[in-house]
């Protein structure tokens, strides 16, 4: 990064912090009726070293990807639209759009705009025993090139993500509580030549929870899920999944609170029927706070994943993550993760680069993550973050390291 882009990026981060009125200034509440407005602006810099995700090495092929490297300003202006659902109102909101305006300092055919829509309604109903949610998001998205589909010599590819989700939480007496769920979620690429990626995804599913203590509830989890590939072809397959989970609420302690799960699941495929897979599948979720300044959060789970890796049409996914977020006195914090993701991909496919080798792909991905926030006022926070991500993978081409620095600069009101 050459002394021209750390003096642009500097000049317009610290613009936003000099200023004398940032730390006496209040911002007061935006209304219509009962209806609050609460827009938001960030500025972030962020210098990424693979953008990519590409490999270093070269490939027993004689070919090689190599890695690009950018600088990267990004303008992040958010607007929210709240209504707080209180005891006795029939219904409620909260709607969020974000826009994130990337340009990179290079790579300028890189630069995108992408608008995200979050929103859901909340209603009540049965004498306040049930809550109705009706959520959704829309987003117009603008991805790079990567070696998920292509060399970073592919066009940036567009994709509309669209979402709706309807839910119901029943309280049927102080020990039996359920919730019932269906959705439907689509991804469309402009790009015709990923055709074969445009899907929809149609999801329903129950759990059901007794408390067999007031600090212990044991539960049952089924979830059911349909996808369905516009342009299949030879490579994607419809399927349809099922999973069933016994679970268990925990809360032993004030200090201490989650929930674990194991069960079975299994996806079959319309036009592969030889790639049905089944497999025991679990979830953990763990909180556990010492003090009231610092919580750990232990979270991990295993399932059966949709995959378009060749002619390999699901794999296995082992997660495994230890957060912790830490209070320094009045005005700063830390956040910090560790992730490791195991992919088994079960049966063989080949390997292009790496000579044409038949082989049974797996990878192994680690990640690590650490922020540091200073909150200058309740409505405005610096953060500086380092996130460092490798995969590990005997697939020559998927291989890659990451380093990412970034710091952001918002204004929520």
């Amino acid at each position: 990064m050459n002394s021209y882009k750390i003096k642009f990026t500097l000049s317009i981060l610290v613009a936003l912090l000099i200023p004398s009125w940032a730390w006496g200034f209040e911002p007061g509440n935006i209304r219509l009726g009962r209806v609050e407005i609460h827009p938001g602006y960030s500025l972030q810099s962020r210098f990424d070293d693979n953008i990519f995700l590409e490999a270093d090495d070269k490939f027993a092929d004689g070919t090689s990807e190599g890695r690009s490297e950018d600088t990267i300003i990004t303008n992040i202006p958010t607007m929210n639209f709240l209504l707080d659902r209180k005891p006795g109102d029939l219904f409620g909101f909260d709607v969020t759009y974000t826009g994130t305006d990337e340009h990179f300092m290079d790579l300028n055919e890189q630069d995108k705009f992408n608008h995200d829509i979050n929103g859901s309604v909340e209603m009540g109903g049965f004498g306040g025993r049930s809550v109705f949610t009706v959520s959704g998001q829309y987003l117009d998205t603008q991805l790079p090139a990567s070696s998920e589909f292509a060399s970073n010599l592919t066009p940036i590819l567009s994709r509309l993500f669209t979402k709706v989700k309807g839910e119901a939480d029943w309280t049927f007496s102080k020990r039996l509580e359920a919730n019932t769920y269906a959705g439907t979620e689509a991804n469309d690429y402009d790009l015709k030549s990923l055709s074969f990626q445009d899907t929809e995804e149609f999801s329903a599913g129950a759990n059901a929870f007794y408390k067999i203590t007031p600090l212990t509830a044991v539960g049952l989890k089924y979830d059911f899920r349909h996808i369905d590939y516009d342009n299949p072809g030879t490579i994607n397959s419809d399927s349809d999944s099922n999973s069933v989970q016994v679970a268990v609420k925990w809360d032993p302690t004030a200090l201490i609170s989650g929930e674990v799960s194991v069960g079975y699941q299994d996806r079959s495929y319309d036009a592969f029927s030889g790639q049905d897979r089944e497999d025991a599948i679990y979830g953990i979720s763990l909180t556990y706070k010492p003090t009231k300044r610092s919580t750990f959060i232990l979270t991990g789970d295993r399932a059966i994943q949709d995959s378009s890796f060749g002619v390999i049409q699901a794999y296995v996914s082992t997660n495994l993550g230890l957060a912790w977020n830490q209070k320094l006195g009045r005005k700063f914090r830390v956040e910090s993760s560790f992730n490791y993701t195991n992919a088994d991909y079960e049966l063989p496919a080949t390997d292009g680069p790496g000579n044409g080798l038949v082989r049974f792909r797996e990878d192994d991905l680690v990640s690590f993550e650490v922020a540091v926030i200073y909150d200058i006022q309740k409505w405005l926070d610096a953060r500086l973050e380092y996130l460092y991500r490798e995969n590990h993978t005997n697939f020559s081409a998927n291989q890659y390291a990451n380093d990412r620095v970034q710091l952001t600069v918002g204004a929520h009101f």
